[in-house]
């Protein structure tokens, strides 16, 4: 054996004499960290039953035979899951007044937490509603009071989005200017601490949106949020539920002039306070309606102009 390779020999067995009591050492570590670790993985599944029966209320369609029946297809699974979904506990409001994330009512462990999975139900959601579940509002605010208005960029864009299903839009624009000043790169790019995060870049415009304008409630709602400082303004190609696609004008929080371009030719029910005129290539198009808002059918394709 040469001189080199007796020094190499050395080497590797002085590092495999160093290694071994250290690889024992880490497997006993593991062992002992299973042991610790094991009534934790049991209340994650505690958690996971938890979560079942409070999150995934909020997060299955309300009635999943609609989307069957439109499509012609998957009716008895439809049914299943209608019945599955009768079986998820609803809703609850937790003795500390907010909505519970989980069947049990499990304390907050961790003071203004960026995530609020709960909150699905509301945004993106149409579960959760100011106008159709008007007695969880205040507890859906404890939750957002709790979490606070910092975080990341996508929660803070989660949060503007929220507060704009409330009808708050001071409250969404106070969230948003935060956003830009805190969690925003030059670029108008996201942070997530420090990388780039494409999450919240496109949730802020979501976010904008749904202040401006919302239809997930069978009614295209026009400025639901307007904050103060966005007393008058436009918008151009702003698309809403229905597949219409909107350019709207407004001055001092009024609504002047709507133009609505009908891309399937669906019925369109638009909110409207006071008199409006709705016309298609000049003529007046016909118009039913009830409290704050009219309803016309359109043709695919075809521009309207509404004047309020």
């Amino acid at each position: 054996m040469t001189c080199r390779a007796t020094k190499l020999l050395l080497i590797l067995t002085a590092l495999a004499l160093i290694a071994w009591p250290a690889r024992a050492t880490a497997q006993k570590a593991c062992a002992v960290l299973s042991n610790d670790v094991k009534p934790y993985r049991e209340a994650v599944q505690g958690f996971k039953q938890s979560f079942k029966g409070s999150v995934d209320e909020i997060v299955m369609p309300k009635d999943p035979s609609k989307a069957s029946e439109i499509l012609g297809r998957d009716q008895a699974y439809a049914r299943e899951v209608s019945r599955a979904r009768e079986r998820l506990v609803p809703s609850q409001i937790g003795k500390d007044g907010s909505l519970q994330e989980w069947t049990e009512d499990f304390g907050q462990m961790e003071d203004k937490h960026r995530h609020f999975s709960h909150m699905y139900g509301l945004y993106p959601g149409n579960v959760l509603s100011a106008t159709y579940t008007p007695g969880l509002v205040a507890p859906i605010k404890a939750v957002l009071e709790q979490r606070g208005d910092g975080g990341t960029g996508f929660s803070r864009a989660w949060k503007m989005a929220l507060w704009a299903r409330l009808y708050d839009g001071e409250r969404a624009n106070s969230i948003y200017k935060g956003y830009l000043e805190e969690q925003c790169y030059p670029s108008l790019f996201a942070k997530c601490g420090t990388p780039l995060q494409v999450d919240g870049s496109l949730g802020l415009t979501a976010g904008i949106s749904e202040m401006l304008v919302q239809s997930h409630e069978g009614i295209i709602r026009l400025l639901p949020a307007l904050p103060e400082e966005w007393s008058s303004g436009e918008f151009h190609g702003l698309c809403t539920r229905g597949a219409f696609e909107l350019d709207m004008q407004w001055e001092e929080g009024a609504i002047k002039r709507v133009e609505l371009l009908s891309k399937a030719g669906a019925d369109c029910k638009i909110s409207a306070e006071g008199k409006v005129k709705v016309s298609a290539n000049g003529k007046p198009v016909q118009l039913s309606g009830g409290d704050g808002y009219v309803e016309f059918p359109t043709e695919a394709d075809q521009r309207y102009l509404l004047e309020y």
